[in-house]
């Protein structure tokens, strides 16, 4: 269950358990966490659909050249494989664990993927030459029993109550950084989260997962690519602490 709260998937599949519980398991997912589970027998068959969207894209030099990179590691195992510091006569082992991240950008039509480094510059160009400023956007519902708990403990109603509340609940999980209640939003550097109140709001997700006997509260958020790391942090440590 922690893991699925973490990871958020549209689909799960439960395998190599005793059928009773499995079953227990698979009602307690798709009943608190509103998602679609499977539990199919030994040597079943599961056709899950997918939403994934291909896209054909080009790439930039740039982002081709990043790719190009290795990251090698070395290290000496022993034929057992257990990795080995000191015994030199060891065979020695080579990895190249490679990534290449691109962002996806279309401009008329066309889709490029390029470096980050360069986003900027396709910008500007597309801009016709005036300066963009790069906002990554996320809407996301959460439905829980805590959260209206810890608000009527702490005698506090509507939207700056729930802020207060995660504003402590950051402070706590984020201690090196400034966590700012400024009323009617939560700032941390350029991330800024806010009770989300648009219905029509296009960041939203299709899907709303949880109980549906509990109410839903929308929280909108926006970034700069600097700080994407830490909203992502933020925003699973919110879906994950409430």
């Amino acid at each position: 269950m922690d893991l699925l709260k973490f990871l958020s998937p549209k689909h799960a599949m439960l395998v190599h358990g005793e059928k009773p519980r499995m079953s227990i398991l698979k009602k307690k997912i798709e009943s608190e966490m509103g998602i679609k589970c499977y539990d199919p027998p030994n040597g079943g068959l599961v056709k899950i659909p997918s939403a994934t969207v291909h896209v054909k894209a080009q790439t930039s030099d740039s982002f081709a050249k990043s790719c190009q990179s290795p990251n090698f590691s070395l290290s000496r195992c022993s034929t057992s494989g257990a990795v080995l510091s000191t015994d030199l006569a060891s065979p020695l082992t080579v990895t190249d664990d490679r990534v290449g991240e691109a962002i996806l950008f279309v401009d008329g039509g066309k889709a490029r993927g390029v470096h980050k480094d360069e986003l900027e510059l396709e910008l500007i160009v597309s801009g016709e030459g005036k300066p963009q400023v790069v906002l990554f956007g996320h809407c996301f519902p959460i439905r829980s029993k805590n959260l209206t708990n810890a608000t009527g403990r702490l005698g506090l109603s509507g939207s700056r109550s729930l802020l207060k509340v995660l504003a402590l609940e950051l402070s706590h999980l984020f201690p090196q950084v400034d966590v700012q209640n400024m009323g009617d939003f939560l700032q941390v550097g350029s991330f800024i989260l806010s009770v989300c109140t648009n219905a029509s709001c296009t960041r939203r997700s299709s899907e709303v997962p949880g109980d549906p006997s509990t109410t839903c509260t929308y929280f909108c958020c926006s970034w700069c690519m600097e700080d994407e790391k830490l909203a992502l942090a933020i925003i699973s440590s919110v879906r994950n602490s409430l």
